[in-house]
């Protein structure tokens, strides 16, 4: 009885045992299956805000190059089209495009060797770096609300809720069209770069901080400043780094909370960083001052540039709330309209005070999420605020890619906070399912504002046009790149409309002058090409590239002389233009020939004083080679020789119709002898009736001269009628025209 006692009592506890352990497995095994549940959550949403932020950015694989330093940076810059020590050399050391960022240099030089000058690679890097940036976005904020778990009053997400708030927050990141500018703007491939070593680097940092010590705390923070350098080295915007690390160990860190030791500590880990920040603040700066585009105190005074700054910071806020009105150029006002009294300006300093109050008040009753929200709004914003200000803009959509963040981080933790929250209320599946409803809406909608705003960098064309009509007022910048595209596309009638608006709203626009003489001297139009060249040196006698464009103009007339001394001029401004270099040697051999020409018909004249034909040839190039008084009289001579000679008739007529020199025009005199060339070629000769529509407009005849140009026209050969009907539409609106 006892053996068999011992036995049920020895199976009994064996069963408990047995029955212990199943539980013990059970509830290991449910912790477990939770825990593997949320990794692979994680990834999951990870994995869905990478794709969608690439995915609604789809359409900028069909977008060409903007001529907005695209230019500069990728498809009209050779020293990208390599990547070896001499051009790595380069990417040190140019200031080129006014910044100092070698790494953005070497990505577009990379994709250069990938994909040459094909758009869409270029695009397909920035929409990588992008879904790249929005998957660390998530990281980030996960890592920050895993750090953030103390007692602190106020609501922290966590688990399934600090999953849910990280990706809402990435979601508007990727999504968000303020950020189509950085990612479908080829150039501000450097901002994407930037944001993406910015990202990793306070990764780093946090998980430097969590360490317990020993190799892996060393790692870390090695870690952390090598991303800090290469993301200076990529836009110098992170030079805010330093002070965006130490408000996340204000919080959620909490570092500051061990005593005067620990917190000299964590000041002291800030050298490397600000030190780093420095140099490329200097070096940033240099580059800037050799570009010529940072604009002084006596042009834009301290006042205005801090009024702006206050406006700007507001504004952003507006337009990541209500992205409506994007512009991807937001043009500075005259610094005589920023004024204290302007209700613009008022209200933006009233917002900005509110609510650095508010944090402040909350700070102080232990709550300080929002606190370190706007903190590091502010931090990353002030380099780009303009109290150090760079080019023409008021404000810009990609200064918020980076600064953007911490308010869509608080847009998430509020949707979390109203999801837990619809918990306890008597129907929490219908609010969580308004809660859901209202955000697909709301990510739908900022996905086709992205869709749109994309559309908007298509081309050179539509990108300059939507900037022209959404501009506030004239903005002779868009003016004269909408000519820039179309002129390209080979629609030169519209680019000198673009132009003349550029230079109706800024007449001393060097651009605009500069590329107006341009697509004249394309069209034909040398001699008014010649005009806007000067045009331009009047207000910039030190503008090289007109002086090299009015000596490539003298040399297309054969005015040899004066295309050496334009080269010449070009070269001591700028004593590496390689262009004019090379086009000086080749104008001084054709100048040689020239003189020999000269010496030839010279010597012949001396034989054959009476052969009309060689008075008129020696007199054509004495008037090319700058001896115009001397030329008239050879002119004169053919037309004494030969009375019915229409060529020197019409060729004297020209000059008397349109010289630069008041002295020797005479419209009477330019009349009668281009009618007596017409005459003798029974008004069927177009060249000739061009000069006597000439003739008219400089005796103030405009309706004979409109009507002799339209003649003109109508018999002239196609390469001849952009110039023709570029000197009509001068007479139709009153003006004469003017050669040499």
């Amino acid at each position: 009885m006892q053996g068999r006692k011992a036995g049920r009592m020895k199976q009994f506890a064996k069963n408990v045992v047995i029955m212990i352990m199943k539980r013990i497995y059970r509830l290991v095994m449910r912790k477990g299956m939770v825990m593997i549940s949320l990794f692979s959550r994680k990834w999951a949403v990870g994995l869905i805000v990478f794709c969608l932020a690439i995915l609604f950015y789809l359409p900028a694989l069909r977008n060409d190059f903007v001529n907005w330093d695209d230019d500069i940076y990728v498809y009209d810059n050779p020293a990208i089209r390599t990547l070896d020590i001499k051009a790595v050399a380069w990417m040190f050391t140019t200031s080129r495009a006014g910044n100092w960022h070698p790494l953005t240099w070497m990505s577009h030089s990379v994709d250069c060797a990938l994909w040459g000058l094909n758009p869409f690679g270029h695009h397909l890097t920035n929409m990588v770096v992008h879904g790249l940036n929005t998957l660390m976005v998530f990281l980030l904020v996960l890592q920050l609300l895993r750090a953030a778990r103390k007692p602190s009053g106020e609501f922290v997400p966590d688990g399934a809720g600090a999953i849910r708030t990280a990706g809402i927050t990435a979601l508007l990141f990727g999504l968000h069209p303020l950020h189509v500018e950085s990612v479908a703007w080829v150039s501000e491939r450097k901002d994407l770069l930037c944001a993406f070593f910015v990202l990793l680097s306070v990764r780093a940092y946090v998980a430097y901080a969590a360490a317990p010590g020993g190799g892996r705390k060393r790692f870390g923070f090695t870690v952390c400043v090598v991303c800090a350098a290469l993301a200076l080295m990529a836009k110098p915007m992170a030079v805010s780094i330093p002070l965006v690390l130490l408000v996340i160990d204000a919080y959620p860190l909490r570092r500051f909370s061990g005593g005067a030791g620990k917190t000299s500590r964590v000041l002291l880990e800030k050298i490397p960083f600000t030190v780093m920040s420095a140099a490329s603040t200097l070096l940033t700066l240099r580059a800037a001052q050799a570009g010529k585009s940072i604009c002084s105190v006596d042009v834009l005074p301290l006042q205005a540039r801090l009024l702006n700054g206050m406006h700007s910071l507001a504004f952003y806020l507006q337009k990541m709330l209500v992205p409506g009105g994007l512009s991807p150029l937001y043009l500075y006002p005259h610094p005589s309209t920023i004024r204290w009294s302007d209700g613009r300006y008022l209200v933006s300093i009233m917002v900005i005070v509110l609510i650095t109050a508010g944090c402040w008040g909350l700070s102080r009753r232990g709550k300080h999420l929002l606190s370190a929200v706007w903190a590091y709004y502010l931090a990353t914003l002030l380099p780009v605020i303009g109290v150090v200000q760079v080019g023409i803009q008021a404000a810009a959509d990609r200064y918020t890619y980076l600064p953007s963040i911490s308010i869509f981080l608080l847009a998430g933790v509020g949707v979390s906070w109203s999801w837990n929250g619809a918990a306890l209320t008597r129907y929490p599946r219908f609010w969580r399912g308004s809660i859901v409803a209202a955000l697909c809406f709301v990510f739908a909608a900022l996905g086709m504002l992205t869709i749109r705003q994309i559309g908007v960098w298509q081309t050179p064309e539509r990108f300059w046009n939507y900037v022209v009509e959404h501009a506030p007022v004239k903005n002779p910048l868009a003016y004269n790149n909408l000519g820039n595209a179309v002129a390209r596309a080979g629609r030169l009638g519209e680019a000198i409309a673009a132009y003349e608006q550029a230079l109706a709203v800024m007449p001393n626009n060097l651009d605009a002058l500069n590329n107006l003489g341009i697509v004249y001297a394309r069209s034909g139009d040398v001699d008014g090409a010649i005009a806007q060249y000067k045009r331009a040196l009047a207000y910039a006698p030190d503008y090289a590239r007109a002086h090299y464009n009015l000596a490539n103009a003298y040399r297309t007339k054969g005015l040899l002389e004066e295309a050496v001394a334009e080269y010449e001029k070009a070269l001591s401004i700028d004593p590496g233009y390689a262009q004019a270099r090379d086009n000086l040697a080749e104008v001084a051999a054709q100048k040689r020939i020239q003189d020999q020409k000269i010496r030839d018909y010279e010597s012949s004249l001396a034989a054959n004083p009476a052969d009309a034909v060689l008075h008129n040839k020696l007199g054509d190039l004495y008037i090319r080679k700058g001896m115009v008084g001397e030329g008239i009289a050879q002119l004169k001579r053919a037309i004494a020789l030969r009375p019915d000679y229409a060529l020197a008739y019409n060729y004297l007529a020209w000059i008397y119709a349109t010289s630069l020199q008041a002295s020797r025009r005479n419209g009477k005199e330019a009349v009668a002898l281009a009618g007596r060339a017409c005459e003798l070629t029974g008004f069927q000769n177009p060249d000739f009736l061009d000069t006597l529509a000439a003739a008219y407009a400089e005796a103030g005849d405009f309706a004979q001269a409109v009507s002799c140009q339209e003649k003109a026209i109508s018999l002239g050969k196609e390469k001849d009628l952009p110039a023709m009907r570029v000197r009509l539409r001068r007479y139709q609106s009153g003006q004469a025209y003017r050669s040499y």
